[in-house]
Formats: structure tokens, sequence, C-alpha cells
């Protein structure tokens, strides 16, 4: 198959949205919530961004499955709390690859949209800057087994880095739509 860079880094930027909110749901909808209390919010360092979070993070591995042939090198830290679940990603492309942010912006949409049981997809994207950087803000509404979900999310371009920040939560629980701004509004790039 011949496919020209561009094409081929269309593909693997709307894969890597796709596995990162694929995952990151799969791993909150599917698994009862840990008894991890909220904690003091405070600044925090991870991925590479510094921001404010109630509790420390964790690591995990990243697969982005087709993508990963166009990746240096990817990680994914959470946060996860009963009803609330933050996520951070952070991938780093090989320089030959040109990359598609609003592409990866809308895979992120589109691997929450295509999981088991979920229906209802309904979202939002705002342009701006962090950092100085090219960001996405990005907020989805859906149900997954008639059980209502919302992601609350930050993508960020800084060169062949790619950033994401989300919080995951039931609309439910009141207080976490502000928590969720609080986390998004207090992402900046590491110097």
């Amino acid at each position: 198959m011949n496919r020209t860079p561009k094409t081929l880094l269309s593909l693997a930027a709307a894969l890597a949205g796709a596995a990162s909110g694929y995952f990151a749901v799969q791993k909150f909808a599917d698994r009862p919530a840990a008894a991890v209390p909220m904690g003091e919010w405070r600044t925090r360092e991870v991925a590479g961004l510094r921001l404010e979070a109630p509790g420390d993070f964790q690591s995990t591995p990243l697969d982005l499955g087709a993508a990963q042939q166009f990746v240096e090198v990817s990680e994914m830290h959470f946060f996860k709390a009963p009803g609330f679940e933050i996520d951070v990603l952070r991938t780093v492309y090989k320089a030959e690859i040109e990359l598609n942010f609003d592409g990866a912006a809308q895979g992120a949409v589109d691997g929450i949209a295509r999981l088991d049981g979920i229906r209802n997809v309904q979202h939002t994207a705002t342009e701006l800057t962090v950092s100085g950087k090219p960001a996405r803000r990005i907020s989805i509404t859906a149900e997954r087994w008639r059980k209502a979900l919302r992601v609350e999310g930050l993508l960020i371009s800084d060169g062949q880095a790619y950033y994401q920040v989300q919080a995951i939560f039931d609309p439910g629980n009141r207080q976490a739509p502000a928590d969720a701004d609080r986390l998004l509004k207090s992402v900046q790039l590491l110097p």
C-alpha cells in the first residue's frame, strides 16, 4: 500500500486520539470506582505538564496499536476517585511524521463513540491556546449502558508532541464539572 506521510499521519493521529479516548472511558466505565478519596488540590508535574489535581497519578502503559509505528514516546498517567477520573497522556511522534491536530481531536471523540454500549454522543470543541501552543477543549456527553457519562478534555499540540488531559465523570456528581474545569484551566506546558 503506497500512502503519503501526510495521509499516514492523519491516520496515526486519528488512531492515537481514538485509542486514548477508548482506553480512558473503557477503564472508567468498566471497573468499579477505586476507594481513593479526593485529596488536597495542589500543583503537580506529570508527562511534561504542570496542572492542579486532587491526588497523585499512577502510570499505565499506552498501546496505540497500528499508530505505534509512528511514535517515539507515549505515556499515560491517571488519578482515580469514586466517580471521577483524570487521565494525562503524552505522545511524541517521529520527526518525519506530519501531524494533523484536528484529526487527533476528532479521533478522541470517535474513540469514545465506538465503544460498546455507547449511545447519544454529543460533543463540542473549542479552539484555544495553552502556553502559547494550539489546543482544543472538548466536551463530550454520552450514555453507556444507560448510565450518563461526561468527558471534559484538553488536547495540546507542541511540535511533534501531543498532550491530552481529560476528566471523566458521572454528570450526577454536582462537584465534578467544577473540578474538571479547575483541572483543565490549570494546565501548562513545562518549559
